[in-house]
């Protein structure tokens, strides 16, 4: 057996040889699952799937089936981490091939998948995707019920490609349930300067409209239809459709799914004919408005925008395709027109360009104001760039605003003030980032002259944490090193934050944790006025006892518990969440300090033990 120090660094010839001893000799599924844990530590673990796989397989399909899936591997790495390909041969394929089979009779689709795939690997991309259709078309057509079929489809759901024939033969066979993924398997062809090639399947929509099937049909046309067929019928639908609802739903229903066309000329044509009847069709899909080097199209649309004084769709286009300049160029020229119609131009103009949403993250583009531009916008309409246009300005190596925030000093503009610190509050000295450490200097600057006055200074330093955003700080030593003005609301002056509950309270309310950690540090201090501050939040601190924190962050948290609990009643809270802590299966938890925390308490307060947690005296029992 090997040692701790050992594992991962093994031949792959001594693994294989232990392992083989205890596939073979271990009688106990407890046993076995405790020596292939053991084992799968090693690097090589994995590219002994062909060995381990069948045979664990074939002991207990539903037990070992999820350790199967996490340690599937179709490479071998060794000790010294080189990468080798386990080819489907000889006696690979020997060992691979009743698995194989034995998992489609069994219809574990998973299991399946990764095997077929394996499998088709030892064939170029040509042959292996004419023997997978080849293969699909003939299981399809075995299976009786959409159940079964569905589970076929699911099995060969792998990246290739259909082409037309396979894919009429798969419609004609049974239409509803392989609709779907016809529509996920088309060819897609790109050039490498070019844009997308799109080629129609012409035989397949023809049949689609004679079954009337005007899902699938319209399905095929937006993944398949060129842009220059598309364009023509969507100009025909604008001469023929005089409803404006059914027009919009006709248009929607048939605009293609791609990301490499530009269909300005095309928006164009289609507001010249129908104007402002089709902005909830086109204002939504401005982001297909590509910009070329010589901009001919995107300028054309803007001008038309401007001809026809359609403000929602001139805004949309500066907001989503113009550059920097444009944008603010846009801005400027706002200020020159009525108050009224400024205020509605730069209203359009705020908000974000393009957005993208991901699963748990989401990226959005925006255009930012230069400081020329800011300090126009200020002194015409201030209310304009504390409300929406406010977005607009962010601090950055090449604007750091400096005459904004001059104006801003002058007019002790309190919102703005803080806006603008809670964006620097984050810079380190990486390079370029000297100017925007001069800045935050000017606004520590401004700070400290509040320190004389403890209460205001808790408000505004709370008032600029709580608007960082969270996961900003790369370095957080680093930024307390460099920018004085993140030490100083962060670690120069925590006991002043006494001063104002209602500032503490933003603290520990904030997105960003260093503001929370703060609050947690500050009502674990000594001071009588921050005991009766954690009282008064003790409901945020409990929740801090089972939600997701950083070790010392959390260590804070149970100093302020400890600082809040100087009655019975707010202890056996306290105990109370503690203990439903203690039996959280977070290995990180720091168990140890929370275990103290608690045996703090029960100190303190005897009459809240238990009954296993009353002292025990050991001493000379009487004669």
């Amino acid at each position: 057996m090997s040692s701790e120090r050992q594992r991962g660094k093994r031949s792959v010839k001594e693994v294989k040889e232990e392992l083989l001893h205890v596939l073979h000799t271990t009688e106990s599924l407890q046993q076995l699952r405790t020596s292939l844990d053991r084992l799968s530590n090693e690097l090589c673990f994995g590219g002994l799937t062909y060995i381990w796989g069948p045979l664990v397989y074939q002991r207990a399909p539903r037990i070992f089936r999820p350790f199967i899936l996490r340690h599937f591997s179709s490479y071998l790495i060794s000790p010294k981490w080189s990468f080798k390909a386990v080819r489907w041969k000889g006696e690979v394929a020997d060992l691979l091939e009743p698995w194989l089979a034995q998992v489609d009779a069994d219809d574990e689709i998973e299991l399946f998948k990764r095997l077929y795939f394996w499998k088709m690997s030892e064939l170029n991309i040509k042959k292996a995707m004419n023997c997978w259709q080849h293969e699909l078309l003939e299981r399809f057509r075995k299976r009786h019920g959409a159940a079964e079929r569905k589970i076929e489809l699911a099995k060969l759901n792998l990246g290739y490609w259909l082409n037309q024939e396979t894919a009429i033969a798969l419609y004609q066979t049974d239409p509803l349930v392989a609709s779907d993924f016809i529509i996920g398997h088309l060819p897609r062809k790109y050039s490498l300067f070019g844009s997308e090639k799109r080629e129609f399947w012409e035989t397949l929509a023809d049949l689609a409209q004679k079954k009337q099937d005007e899902d699938f049909f319209f399905k095929l046309y937006r993944e398949q239809v060129p842009i220059a067929r598309w364009r023509e019928d969507a100009l025909a639908l604008c001469r023929t459709i005089s409803k404006t609802e059914r027009l919009l739903d006709e248009l929607i229903r048939r605009h293609p799914n791609t990301w490499s066309k530009d269909f300005t000329d095309a928006f164009c044509e289609l507001l010249e004919m129908r104007g402002e009847e089709l902005f909830p069709y086109i204002v939504p899909r401005l982001r297909q408005v590509m910009r070329s080097w010589f901009r001919g199209s995107f300028e054309r649309l803007v001008r038309l925008s401007e001809e026809k004084n359609w403000m929602v769709l001139w805004a949309g286009l500066h907001r989503t395709c113009s550059t920097e300049k444009e944008y603010n160029q846009a801005v400027l020229e706002s200020l020159n027109r009525s108050p009224a119609e400024a205020r509605q131009r730069l209203a359009l103009l705020a908000g974000i360009g393009h957005e993208w949403n991901f699963s748990g993250f989401g990226i959005a583009t925006l255009n930012y104001l230069t400081d020329k531009t800011a300090v126009a916008v200020y002194q015409l309409y201030p209310q304009m760039l504390r409300g929406p246009l406010k977005v607009q300005i962010h601090p950055r190596w090449n604007e750091t605003y400096p005459g904004l925030l001059e104006l801003l000093l002058q007019n002790d503009d309190e919102e703005l003030i803080d806006y603008l610190a809670a964006r620097l509050v984050n810079q380190s000295s990486n390079w370029g980032e000297k100017k925007l450490l001069q800045t935050a200097e000017k606004l520590a600057e401004h700070y400290e002259k509040l320190q004389g006055r403890p209460e205001e200074f808790a408000r505004r330093a709370a008032s600029v944490l709580s608007l960082v955003p969270p996961y900003v700080f790369w370095n957080y030593a680093k930024c307390i090193r460099n920018n004085r003005l993140s030490r100083l609301l962060y670690e120069r002056q925590p006991e002043s934050y006494l001063a104002c509950p209602s500032a503490l309270q933003d603290l520990l309310e904030a997105p960003e944790i260093h503001a929370q950690h703060l609050a947690y540090k500050v009502l674990s201090s000594p001071h009588p006025k921050a005991r009766e501050l954690a009282r008064g939040n003790l409901t945020i601190l409990l929740g801090t006892l089972l939600r997701p924190l950083h070790r010392r962050t959390r260590l804070s948290a149970f100093s302020a518990l400890d600082n809040a609990c100087h009655d019975l009643p707010t202890a056996q809270r306290v105990i109370g969440r503690v203990r439903m802590a203690l039996e959280l299966p977070d290995i990180r938890y720091p168990k140890d300090e929370l275990t103290g925390l608690l045996g703090k308490l029960l100190h303190r307060f005897p009459d809240l033990r238990e009954a296993d947690e009353q002292p025990v005296i050991y001493g000379v029992s009487p004669c």
